[in-house]
């Protein structure tokens, strides 16, 4: 049997960890506050993330794009995978 997956819409953001960052979205700050996200080596070119995910801790590195799930369930995805895995929308989607 074949399936397809249902149509779903995301959040994400593209973390750069440098001046070029746009402002991070609310429910990154909330995580950032409430321990799911940790910043590690911040102002430095280690800089990483370390997220809380289902699947245990990932880190998510410079350019990767940290996404939240319809649950709101935080993920790091790698660009690559994420342009062959996502669309970005515009806002009025």
């Amino acid at each position: 049997m074949k399936v397809r997956p249902k149509p779903l819409t995301l959040e994400a953001f593209h973390w750069t960890a440098d001046a070029s960052q746009e402002a991070d979205p609310v429910w990154a700050i909330e995580a950032l506050k409430s321990g799911k996200i940790l910043v590690v080596n911040m102002g430095t070119p280690l800089a990483r993330l370390r997220i809380q995910t289902r699947a245990g801790v990932l880190q998510a590195e410079r350019g990767d794009w940290i996404i939240r799930g319809v649950d709101g369930e935080l993920y790091p995805s790698n660009t690559v995978t994420f342009e062959r895995t996502y669309r970005l929308l515009r806002m009025k989607e």
